[in-house]
């Protein structure tokens, strides 16, 4: 491998050289993790004459992250689909990314791990795998995903658990639409008992993850008090979809 000595990053805090023949240890401080680097050397005397090239070792930082990339496209004729979504699923936590032009899509800083993956696309039925993501590579999660029927209109759609949970005082509730929907989410108590109606209108179609996007519940009932810790229940009602989760208040 040809390297540019002109291109490549000088180390900072060189220590003065040691006499001729004995060691000098050198820790190189700041590099990103999971990368690989080469390391090459020059020595120059007083004038100064500057030496050769030295041999060039490499190394590869460790850490604890992978990544995910692959392409969707469509099942029957090959061509990329633009604009699909990508998630990501390790609970609780959760990853996005939605494809480009050429249907590519790629998620880092992902923990090491079995992760579920879900490819969605309006119009198309969802492709689900279940992937393991190791330290420092990438996996490839390539997609190909079929036209849906009517009868699939739901299948996109779906009900996360909410997080933080355990929560106290607050959490979010994360789900995804395959298709615009009037969107409801109700919270029992352990007794069945309604405490809170989150009525969240009329969502257009695609994933409500991150906290910008999911429903929010801020640990209180329909008259504003604060609700005692235990076992809460919350039902997401989206069209025909319905589906429950349980989720727990500490404090």
């Amino acid at each position: 491998m040809p390297f540019n000595w002109d291109t490549a990053t000088p180390c900072e805090g060189v220590p003065p050289p040691k006499p001729a023949g004995e060691p000098e240890p050198f820790t190189v401080i700041d590099l990103l993790p999971c990368t690989t680097y080469y390391f090459a050397m020059k020595t120059a005397d007083e004038v100064p004459n500057l030496s050769s090239l030295s041999n060039v070792p490499e190394g590869k930082t460790s850490g604890d992250t992978g990544a995910i990339d692959g392409y969707v496209t469509d099942a029957v004729t090959g061509e990329p689909i633009a604009k699909a979504i990508v998630i990501a699923i390790q609970k609780p936590t959760k990853a996005t990314d939605i494809t480009d032009a050429s249907g590519y899509f790629e998620i880092k800083d992902l923990q090491v791990g079995i992760w579920q993956v879900i490819g969605i696309k309006k119009g198309y039925k969802a492709g689900i795998k279940k992937v393991e993501v190791k330290a420092c590579e990438t996996t490839i999660v390539d997609f190909k995903l079929s036209l849906s029927s009517g009868d699939d209109e739901d299948e996109f759609t779906d009900l996360y658990a909410n997080y933080p949970n355990p929560f106290n005082p607050d959490t979010w509730i994360p789900y995804s639409l395959s298709q615009d929907a009037d969107v409801t989410i109700r919270i029992y108590n352990s007794a069945g008992q309604l405490v809170r109606t989150l009525d969240l209108g009329r969502q257009v179609a695609g994933v409500y993850i991150n906290k910008d996007k999911a429903a929010y519940w801020d640990g209180k009932d329909d008259l504003g008090q604060q609700v005692a810790s235990g076992v809460y229940y919350y039902t997401f009602r989206a069209g025909n979809f319905c589906a429950t989760r349980k989720m727990v208040i500490v404090k």
